[in-house]
């Protein structure tokens, strides 16, 4: 799955303003901003540096989506913990998947000649981008009441859950709906052996039904598909509920803190 834009560049470092958010332990919610990088973090002893924003390396360490996509898949905590919070090319790759699995699931539903003999071209043309448009809006929307949930239960917690996190977090569990779409595709090559035995174009006296077989496989996948979305949500949300985004006002060696400190504790629930 290559980049179309070409190979993953750095992200780029914000410039700190006094309206930027402090630099907070990733560990634990505290304050650091006028702690010292070479430090540790008073409340829990993690060290500072792990929980410094350039830290968040995934899209600098991945050459293109189908490194990020091999990441999330073996390693879901590592690749959270390194996303860098509101990365473009972690949000594009979201939309990759969730696309991805829309194409995956239409064409192997219509793809098979066999599968529609008994339609016509102009029903195929008609039926298959709408299948499309319709599978593409569930999963969208499905993403979106998850994006705003979790910013929702963050708010309840004391958790760092911004709109950036949370649109990173959902990104990069879209791998979840392609797994999903996989499954479901291969529930549709049985559902076509299904319309084939009905056309009795497939002696269906020694054979199982591969019509219920389909269906059968089509609703594990769709459920698989959203579990997996789920579990990979929950695995981002603890990786980055104290996430810090690129222009964080943190301690400077030449002058003490980027910006106007305020130490403060945010409490959450371990």
């Amino acid at each position: 799955m290559p980049d179309p834009a070409g190979p993953l560049a750095p992200t780029q470092t914000a410039e700190p303003s006094p309206e930027s958010p402090a630099m907070l332990c990733e560990s634990c919610g505290y304050d650091i901003s006028r702690t010292a990088e070479d430090a540790v973090c008073p409340e829990c002893g993690t060290t500072i540096a792990s929980s410094l924003p350039e830290r968040r390396d995934l899209s600098v360490r991945c050459r293109d989506w189908g490194e990020i996509a091999r990441q999330v898949l073996l390693a879901p905590r590592s690749a959270m913990r390194a996303a860098a919070i509101g990365d473009v090319r972690i949000l594009k790759f979201g939309l990759f998947a969730q696309i991805a699995a829309t194409l995956l699931v239409t064409i192997a539903a219509l793809a098979p000649p066999l599968g529609y003999a008994v339609a016509g071209d102009r029903l195929q043309l008609i039926f298959l981008p709408s299948l499309s448009f319709v599978l593409f809006g569930v999963i969208w929307l499905l993403t979106l009441i998850e994006s705003v949930g979790i910013r929702f239960f963050g708010r309840q917690r004391g958790w760092r859950i911004t709109r950036e996190v949370s649109k990173t977090v959902c990104s990069l569990a879209s791998v979840g709906w392609l797994v999903g779409a996989c499954v479901c595709a291969v529930g549709c090559i049985f559902l076509h052996l299904g319309f084939m035995q009905e056309l009795n174009l497939i002696d269906s006296r020694h054979t199982p039904k591969f019509g219920i077989i389909g269906a059968l496989i089509v609703i594990t996948g769709a459920i698989i598909g959203l579990l997996y979305f789920e579990l990979l949500v929950y695995l981002g949300v603890r990786q980055c509920r104290f996430a810090n985004p690129p222009g964080v006002r943190r301690y400077s060696a030449a002058g003490g803190s980027s910006g106007p400190a305020r130490i403060q504790r945010v409490d959450s629930e371990q």
